[in-house]
């Protein structure tokens, strides 16, 4: 599944940095953060 708007793939990213920030490094929680932001990006951009 791409990321098919360019602010989802800059908010994804963010928040995955974030989440491995505040977990102090754990990948599953920054990955899972990751999925869920582009995911509901993806979801905004289809029912719109």
């Amino acid at each position: 599944m791409p990321i098919e708007s360019k602010y989802v793939a800059v908010a994804a990213a963010l928040g995955f940095l974030l989440a491995l920030f505040l977990t102090h490094g754990s990948l599953v929680a920054a990955f899972g953060i990751l999925a869920l932001v582009a995911g509901m990006g993806w979801v905004v951009r289809k029912l719109s």
